[in-house]
């Protein structure tokens, strides 16, 4: 439990979904932003 900037991590969700993505902050809110990264663009 925490605030979502504390919770919402690229490590975690790589750890539960499998999936890589970038945690940046949204400028208007402050929040967290989830964007989805290909795999294409990884390898």
């Amino acid at each position: 439990m925490g605030s979502p900037k504390e919770v919402i991590t690229e490590e975690d969700i790589k750890a539960v979904y499998d999936t890589d993505v970038l945690v940046s902050k949204n400028p208007l809110s402050g929040s967290p932003n989830v964007t989805l990264i290909s795999k294409q663009l990884l390898s």
